[in-house]
């Protein structure tokens, strides 16, 4: 069995806040500094604010605390568990967009009866950068004996996802690149 990291509900609701109001603070101290050059720093580090919030905001609706066991895996909230049972899952990768530095993992919520997809944070014992974790593995595995017709090409390519997060940040690089080369004053 794996579990999601303890960490998990501090990424969810603490670091979203950090980021964005320390990120906030400092882009105000760099705008009102007097100084041309840290001021087209600040515009720079604005645009690079407003990119990354797009997943900041994400975290508290997305990054889910799970459990994975044999029987299924188990989206655990503060008053209950529920229930994905392999079957029910689509994929599990890395590099998404609920929340990039994280594996995601689509499933079918019989429940709703719609598609959903979630951010999981492995245990820091279980990650290894740039590589799929042990909980990503696990799952993978308990897909391909659960579902008879497992195809492993229905988990999407981690570096066609990069890819798509590297084609989304491009415009906010760009004008980063502007800001931070044109001259001050």
């Amino acid at each position: 069995m794996y579990k999601s990291s303890p960490l998990t509900s501090f990424f969810k609701y603490a670091y979203p806040a950090i980021m964005i109001g320390g990120g906030s603070f400092a882009i105000y101290k760099m705008m009102t500094a007097g100084d041309p050059a840290v001021y087209n720093f600040g515009l720079a580090f604005s645009v690079v604010l407003i990119g990354f919030s797009f997943f900041l905001l994400q975290l508290p609706f997305k990054l889910k605390s799970i459990e994975a066991t044999k029987k299924g895996v188990y989206i655990v909230e503060e008053d209950s568990k529920e229930l994905i049972k392999y079957r029910d899952i689509q994929y599990v990768s890395k590099f998404d967009f609920p929340a990039p530095w994280f594996p995601s993992m689509k499933y079918y919520d019989r429940k709703g009866d719609v598609m959903k997809k979630i951010a999981i944070m492995p245990d820091a014992e279980h990650q290894t950068p740039f590589k799929e974790d042990e909980m990503s593995k696990y799952i993978k595995e308990n897909m391909k004996l659960n579902i008879p017709d497992y195809d492993p090409s229905r988990h999407p390519d981690a570096l066609r996802n990069m890819i798509k997060l590297l084609l989304y940040a491009s415009p906010f690089i760009a004008l980063v690149m502007y800001f931070l080369t044109r001259t001050p004053g």
